[in-house]
């Protein structure tokens, strides 16, 4: 279910944008919620990047090594491996909801 390494838009076609976070009970680290966005593609109105669903994630971030420097997020999962894990029964609007992803993340991540 969750992922080591490189987020999913890792590739220089996509782009990934944080848009919500929050701090887990402990207060050592938080959970982030970025939206990936696909290549540029051309429309009547000017160059369009649209949302990927399937690779938007959540991921821990701000955990401190011994140094006090930030490491890089070490886990994450996408909604398509959520969706996976929850049957397709899960809607893109309630995987991106900080309010009902709070209880669940601890499980994927």
């Amino acid at each position: 279910m969750s992922r080591q390494g490189a987020a999913p838009a890792s590739s220089a076609r996509f782009q990934d944008q944080a848009t919500h976070e929050f701090r887990d009970e402990s207060g050592t680290f938080s959970y982030e919620f970025s939206n990936v966005y696909g290549p540029p593609e051309q429309e009547r109105r000017g160059s369009v990047c649209a949302l990927d669903e399937d690779r938007s994630y959540w991921s821990i971030v701000g955990r401190v090594d011994e140094m006090g420097e930030e490491l890089p997020p070490r886990r994450l999962v996408s909604y398509a491996d959520a969706r996976k894990a929850y049957r397709g029964r899960l809607s893109f609007a309630q995987f991106a909801s900080e309010m009902y992803m709070r209880p669940r993340l601890p499980k994927f991540l």
